[in-house]
């Protein structure tokens, strides 16, 4: 890596270049946040980069309320935001319909959210709205979209997840492992 070679230099041009690969670092790697505008439960809008990138991970999980997979992954992911929210990481969901993969349904949406006592934000959208938030095309759900604290997309987990292997992925996510995602 090019900012670890510079990084070794001790000149007062060595800091200042220093200074500026890490603002277009920090800068490109946050590029990859997604600009996709969604609306929550209220009718507030929001975009999606507002919850990533801030230093800690954000998984955002497509799901459905009807979907039955996405029931059972539910307590694990609402589990792991409560857990990890005020240290290392965060959860958001995305809910759309299923089977059509249209336009979520609030009612049903807000149904299932106090079935499951959810506590981690969620935003309403459609297939073609979630698929802008990975840059391709959504196949299944539920689909996990793993951002890194830079706000890069590093994975995406399509299927159950579970709390345990959310954690085993962040401790041992490695950058050079990026290129599978591609």
């Amino acid at each position: 890596m090019m900012l670890k070679v510079i990084k070794n230099m001790s000149t007062g041009l060595g800091t200042t270049l220093i200074s500026f690969l890490i603002v277009i670092s920090t800068q490109s790697v946050r590029a990859d946040a997604p600009d996709v505008v969604l609306e929550d439960l209220q009718g507030n809008h929001h975009n999606v980069s507002e919850y990533i990138g801030h230093g800690k991970w954000t998984l955002v999980n497509v799901w459905s309320p009807t979907c039955i997979q996405c029931r059972v992954e539910m307590p694990d992911l609402n589990k792991f935001h409560l857990e990890h929210r005020e240290t290392d990481a965060t959860v958001l969901g995305i809910t759309i319909d299923f089977p059509s993969f249209k336009y979520g349904k609030k009612d049903l949406a807000e149904a299932f959210i106090k079935k499951y006592n959810i506590t981690f934000p969620i935003l309403m959208g459609d297939q073609d709205l979630a698929s802008k938030v990975s840059g391709k095309h959504l196949k299944a759900i539920p689909t996990t979209f793993f951002f890194h604290p830079e706000g890069k997309l590093v994975a995406r987990w399509p299927g159950i997840v579970k709390k345990e292997e959310l954690e085993e992925f962040i401790q041992q996510y490695k950058p050079e492992t990026d290129d599978w995602f591609e």
